[in-house]
């Protein structure tokens, strides 16, 4: 096994929680004039707050996610969106981030050039250190925030901050063509807003679908607190043929279902009104089914060759626990299970450390067969053996570099000191809740 490759996720984690970054002072703008190939949109910016585009040429069959940086002018309290989007989006997303000043350097400590649209092959979560989403749509038909939220609800930019537009696209003509993406955002006073907007975006890391077979997987994400749910909707990529989500009390017994839709491409989002409440304790579980019907085993990763499996929604007040299913990237709360699983936590230990383990977030057809083989640890638990899991991915995360740092370079040895170090050393509570977990 390659120890560079056991701690690629551990690393990314990590930075979740804030790495330095080179960066460029940059003066608070809005966004210029729109790209010319945004004309065919026809949407004049708002009369109150801030409108920015992106674009970006792709060649016949090209895929990937690119990027652009925006520093806000003022500070916005925003309570409404409109999202435009030409033909070749996939998804587009507008994020605030951590930083002070537009990097020049992501978190892989790679030099970028991002003095206007750039790739980011990792997308926004793998490549910079984003915080909140502001906007966000997958479908020419609807946003997935909310084109007007409640009165008194808004989500919030200061002003000078850094904001990052990530668009996936993808090209399926016969011809060259540049995508467009252009969001307004509708500001109100900061005296009108009574709660911080949030947007919940529960990720599952772990999706596999065996060639010419089916599967399903599931994410279990914890309620921190009372919050008002305004919308919800799902994100699947060509293999997803059905998404729920649940709301479930504190034993894990169903409640009520939120959500339904088996469409990947254009979903269209559960809407509840004036809101709907969550209570601190219940559980917001989701899954989707997946079918496979080529003869290569899909994982979970970016682009459309790959799977996803996510949950998205709106609601106040804003708790960044929450929304990123119980902690940041590396999720110590948030159960990844397969509710059809068998597989105990001896059995996650066995195949974890003989799997190549390969999180590359970047994904495609390269590294298919290492990635299915490294999440499929985690996608055949059943759900009581699944619970530990995440703790202990999280207890390596944060522990990670300081054993590699201890341990010898490479061979056999390498990997016996890096075991002991996490297992016997930082993370034995984890290991051992891990290492007895069952299914009865």
């Amino acid at each position: 096994m390659n120890r560079s490759k056991f701690y690629s996720l551990l690393v990314s984690g990590a930075c979740a929680l804030g790495c330095a970054s080179k960066s460029t002072p940059a003066t608070p703008e809005r966004a210029s004039a729109l790209p010319a190939s945004c004309a065919a949109l026809n949407t004049p910016p708002p009369s109150h707050g801030a409108q920015y585009a992106m674009s970006m040429p792709l060649g016949v069959g090209q895929e990937g996610e690119w990027c652009r940086f925006f520093v806000a002018q003022d500070e916005m309290w925003v309570n409404g969106s409109e999202l435009a989007l030409t033909r070749g989006a996939h998804h587009s997303i507008l994020w605030t981030t951590e930083y002070d000043a537009i990097p020049t350097e992501n978190r892989s400590g790679e030099t970028v050039d991002t003095s206007g649209a750039f790739p980011c092959p990792a997308g926004a979560l793998g490549d910079w250190q984003v915080d909140a989403v502001v906007a966000a749509s997958q479908s020419q038909n609807e946003s997935i925030t909310p084109s007007r939220l409640p009165t008194g609800v808004a989500f919030h930019v200061t002003a000078g901050q850094v904001l990052l537009m990530n668009s996936h696209m993808l090209n399926t003509s016969s011809q060259p063509i540049e995508p467009c993406f252009v969001i307004n955002l509708e500001t109100v006073p900061a005296a009108e807003v009574e709660h911080e907007a949030g947007f919940l975006q529960f990720y599952n890391l772990f999706v596999t679908v065996p060639a010419h077979g089916s599967s399903i997987a599931a994410n279990a994400c914890p309620v921190t607190g009372d919050f008002t749910l305004l919308n919800l909707v799902s994100h699947m990529h060509s293999r997803g043929v059905h998404f729920v989500a649940n709301l479930e009390s504190s034993d894990g017994s169903l409640q009520e279902q939120l959500f339904s839709g088996s469409e990947w491409h254009d979903p269209i989002s559960a809407k509840f009104g004036a809101g709907y409440p969550l209570k601190a304790g219940q559980w917001l579980d989701y899954r989707c089914e997946d079918q496979n019907d080529s003869a290569v085993d899909v994982a979970e990763g970016l682009k459309t060759t790959d799977e996803m499996c996510v949950l998205d929604g709106t609601y106040y007040p804003r708790d960044r626990r929450f929304e990123r299913c119980g902690e940041e990237f590396g999720s110590a709360d948030g159960v990844q299970y397969n509710p059809e699983g068998t597989a105990s936590g001896a059995d996650f230990v066995a195949c974890w450390y003989r799997s190549p383990l390969e999180f590359n977030l970047g994904a495609g057809p390269s590294n298919q067969a290492a990635r299915y083989a490294t999440q499929s640890c985690v996608t055949q638990l059943c759900r009581k053996a699944a619970k530990p899991v995440r703790p202990f991915i999280a207890c390596m995360n944060a522990h990670g570099a300081t054993c590699q740092a201890s341990c010898p370079a490479a061979g056999p040895a390498s990997w016996a000191c890096l075991q002991t170090c996490i297992q016997e050393q930082y993370c034995k509570p984890e290991y051992d809740a891990v290492a007895q977990a069952t299914c009865d």
